[in-house]
């Protein structure tokens, strides 16, 4: 999950060349950006089913209350992922592993400092590691020599 209102096509394309990219616009993107991003989506890679927002108190009521759908049928995830709150942290929650990975840019002062989350399928289940990052600015993040 990625939100930037600031080169984010640039930081989308130069992620798009390590892994697959789920985006979801955040709550201090505007124009361009919240245009062209959904506020949530729902996917599946490597047989799991997720679902991302960046805000988890939407989310979770939307969960909770079985909107989310795929096809017109109800989404039962997987992994569930969001942002907002800057913290890395994962639960298990009704079988499914309820995520924040961070935030890869840090952009508060108070923020422990960027990480990004790794979930891979594991016996029982899914296994999830949080990465820490070096602070760098947009440029030296997408600069692709």
């Amino acid at each position: 999950m990625v939100t930037s209102s600031d080169g984010w096509e640039r930081l989308l394309t130069a992620l798009e060349h390590v892994a697959p990219v789920t985006a979801v616009a955040g709550n201090l993107d505007s124009g361009r950006l919240t245009a062209q991003l959904p506020r949530e989506a729902t996917g599946e890679v490597g047989g799991i089913k997720f679902v991302v927002e960046h805000k988890p108190k939407r989310l979770l009521k939307r969960l909770a209350a079985g909107k989310i759908t795929v096809g017109g049928e109800p989404w039962h995830p997987d992994l569930v992922v969001w942002g907002h709150l800057h913290t890395p942290t994962a639960a298990w929650i009704d079988g499914a592993l309820h995520l924040n990975p961070g935030t890869a840019s840090s952009p508060d002062e108070e923020d422990q400092g960027p990480t990004v989350a790794i979930v891979e399928p594991a016996p029982g289940g899914l296994a999830v590691r949080f990465v820490p990052l070096a602070r760098r600015t947009l440029e030296e993040a997408t600069d692709q020599r």
